[in-house]
């Protein structure tokens, strides 16, 4: 295998991830260094190449407990594979980083996509509700641990940045910015939302926006459930109720325009718990990069973003029938010129202040900064 300036590592995501391998592993092949990523597939260990990025695969963990023996997996992966620094992204990795960094005596970088801790306690439905409160404390002091270990990070959110460098660690806010150049979708009547799609995010108040449209305004959502048992009760209470919900498959990010384009007006559907006041939402920057006006829950992310750019209403985040409201007026007549400068607005506030090409100069840096460190203590 050859010795990469960085290699990427993934125990969840898929290859192709957006923020992962469209995003930052593509800026950094961009920005001259030598990238692969190591990422789970569901095919035996192999090669493969893409943009000249190689992608080492392994087989993925199909069941919650595996994640326990993918992580040694992909740890055993890792240490085989000669390379300048490790950048990796997934929480349950990091125990694994710690031991590598020791072992291989080069920098591990943590890209940190979440409050963890947050979100155990909020949007982690499978996990019983008497765990929560002690598995949190658990995984923030872990966290806190292990990237003191490390000493090296990048966030996608403020708060994040703050809790990092008080632990001592060199982090770097990379926000999770949509990497396409603004251009407008318009796309036949109709809503989309390609967020995930359990509780914390609405999915309850999307079947009840589905129960209030009129028949001919269809209701998009993507694939994207964060189980089967949650996937089936969403699918079978649309069959049930004959709402005008379609399930769409998945696509890749960079194919993102086949999913936004089915429809005219965008949903940001969080509800109102703590977790969703403090992160970015990237669908958010992909329905402003396409020109898609949207209707989005009033919680301080989406206030912050939504709002400060004027890219659409805001309404109350349990209310389906404000958010059936807003998106009706503007599919109207009456609401054509509004619906025109949201859309306006979203694309120039992507081209001004919300764009990858402008955020990834973060992380060149960071890791400009890392190896150049690295090679000092070498030499």
């Amino acid at each position: 295998m050859k010795r990469h300036d960085i290699l990427v590592i993934t125990t969840i995501h898929p290859p192709y991830d957006g923020r992962i391998y469209e995003r930052g592993t593509r800026a950094l092949k961009d920005a001259g260094f030598s990238v692969g990523v190591i990422a789970p597939w569901d095919i035996d260990l192999e090669r493969f190449a893409r943009d000249g990025i190689p992608v080492y695969t392994l087989p993925p963990a199909t069941k919650r407990l595996d994640r326990i023996f993918h992580g040694w997996r992909t740890f055993r992966a890792a240490l085989r594979a000669p390379a300048r620094s490790y950048y990796f992204h997934d929480l349950d990795f990091l125990p694994w980083a710690v031991l590598l960094r020791k072992l291989k005596r080069v920098p591990v970088v943590y890209d940190c996509h979440e409050n963890y801790p947050i979100e155990i306690v909020h949007n982690k439905d499978w996990i019983p509700g008497f765990l929560r409160g002690p598995l949190s404390k658990l995984v923030h002091a872990l966290e806190d641990r292990c990237v003191r270990a490390l000493g090296e990070a990048t966030v996608v959110v403020p708060n994040l940045l703050e809790r990092f460098e008080q632990l001592g660690a060199h982090t770097t806010l990379v926000r999770n910015f949509s990497r396409f150049s603004p251009r407008r979708l318009q796309g036949p009547p109709g809503l989309i939302y390609s967020g995930t799609v359990n509780p914390a995010y609405g999915s309850e108040v999307l079947l009840e926006i589905a129960r209030r449209l009129p028949a001919h305004v269809p209701l998009y959502v993507p694939d994207r459930f964060p189980d089967p048992e949650t996937k089936a009760n969403f699918e079978n209470t649309v069959q049930r109720d004959q709402l005008p919900i379609t399930v769409l498959p998945r696509v890749k990010p960079g194919e993102i325009d086949q999913l936004l384009g089915r429809a005219s007006i965008a949903l940001s559907t969080e509800q109102d718990l703590p977790n969703m006041h403090l992160g970015y939402h990237a669908k958010l920057f992909d329905y402003m990069a396409f020109g898609l006006p949207i209707v989005a829950s009033h919680v301080q992310s989406n206030a912050r973003i939504v709002g400060q750019a004027g890219a659409g209403i805001l309404v109350k985040p349990d209310d389906a029938q404000a958010y059936v409201d807003a998106a009706l007026h503007l599919l109207s007549e009456a609401g054509r010129e509004e619906r025109d400068r949201m859309a306006q607005a979203g694309m120039q506030a992507v081209q001004d202040h919300f764009s990858w090409e402008a955020e990834q100069h973060a992380l060149i840096g960071h890791f400009q900064q890392v190896l150049n460190s690295s090679a000092q203590r070498m030499s």
